[in-house]
């Protein structure tokens, strides 16, 4: 288990992986750490499967015109999608407009993640 300290020094870097979130998302259980979990999958996606803890949806499809989300969080923003190519391209996109030094994402994806992950009994 990942300490508080530990926690800062993940959350300041733009790429975690996997297994980092997963112990990130226990940490923040606790209490011991805030951040914002962020599914910019489509809408459908995200009804199939999601992380557990996620705390919002911003499809890659409406990003743009939602960019007001993203400003109003002052805690660290953690994005995922499907296996990491959107999220890149959503970063080069915040990059792109150099207003944003507050996020990162999980690399490789949810394909990739080993934490609680929530399916639609649905699909």
């Amino acid at each position: 288990m990942i300490t508080t300290d530990d926690a800062k020094k993940i959350l300041d870097k733009k790429e975690i992986l996997p297994s980092e979130l997963k112990q990130l998302l226990e940490l923040r259980d606790k209490g011991e750490c805030n951040f914002i979990l962020m599914d910019i999958r489509e809408q459908y996606e995200y009804d199939m499967e999601h992380i557990k803890g996620c705390d919002i949806i911003v499809p890659t499809s409406q990003f743009a015109n939602k960019l007001h989300i993203i400003k109003s969080y002052e805690q660290p923003v953690i994005m995922y999608c499907r296996t990491a190519n959107r999220t890149a391209q959503v970063l080069s996109y915040l990059m792109s407009k150099g207003e944003y030094d507050n996020y990162s994402h999980m690399v490789y994806g949810i394909v990739r993640y080993e934490g609680e992950v929530v399916k639609s009994s649905t699909y």
